[in-house]
């Protein structure tokens, strides 16, 4: 009974995001508006990228070692012609209640802040060798979908359901992941009474690749995972 509840947990996550109302793809920022002049970057070279948005930039450090085709799969979207990312915007942003986790509570609300990657055009599968638990600061897929989120608490009641691809840096954690709106949303409720929130207005994103000079010349290098990607 467990495993069904997480799974149609598992699907309401992918699920509600392609349900938004399509007509919002108006806000999202047109690849010719944004797009870098810069030449590509080799995808190797990569091992870092910025989600940027207008309130900030939010640095996930590629963790090769947990999940290489899923972090070269990001890799390879950000140093390519499309990291402008049409249709890309974060569209969930919910708190964790003051009593998370006490008797076994984990939410409603969930404490993760998702988005979705669509120019990955594939959906990401099931990759999580080391049994790895989605805590604060790690980004996971959604298996099957180009859908993931980031924990702002740790979920370990989750197990190692998700692919943990990256972490993300310690500084955007504290600076820039409150600062994307958790307001105005709509509530859904899926037939297994699980209860997630949906912002109105989604929040746009372009991806910006990062080589390990760019860490570096940016001061980003001292942050979770920085030296292992």
């Amino acid at each position: 009974m467990l495993q069904l509840a997480l799974l149609a947990f598992l699907l309401s996550l992918a699920g509600g995001a392609r349900g938004l109302d399509d007509a919002r793809q108006d806000a999202f920022i047109n690849y010719s508006e944004v797009a870098r002049v810069q030449e590509d970057v080799n995808p190797a070279d990569v091992v870092a990228v910025a989600v940027q948005s207008s309130y900030g930039q939010i640095r996930l450090h590629l963790r090769r070692d947990w999940a290489p085709n899923a972090a070269e799969a990001v890799a390879r979207a950000a140093a390519g012609k499309m990291r402008a990312c049409p249709g890309c915007s974060w569209y969930r942003h919910e708190p964790a209640p003051e009593n998370w986790g006490v008797n076994g509570f984990y939410g409603p609300p969930y404490g993760l802040l998702q988005g979705g990657i669509p120019v990955l055009e594939t959906g990401v599968t099931q990759e999580n060798p080391g049994a790895r638990a989605v805590t604060r600061g790690t980004a996971a897929f959604i298996a099957g979908s180009t859908d993931y989120f980031i924990g702002t608490v740790d979920h370990t009641e989750w197990g190692a359901a998700f692919t943990v691809f990256a972490q993300v840096e310690e500084e955007d954690m504290k600076s820039v992941v409150p600062l994307i709106p958790l307001e105005p949303y709509r509530n859904s409720t899926d037939a297994y009474n699980f209860t997630t929130r949906w912002l109105l207005e989604r929040v746009p994103v372009t991806l910006v690749p990062l080589t390990r000079k760019d860490l570096l010349a940016g001061g980003g290098a001292s942050g979770a995972g920085a030296g292992t990607a």
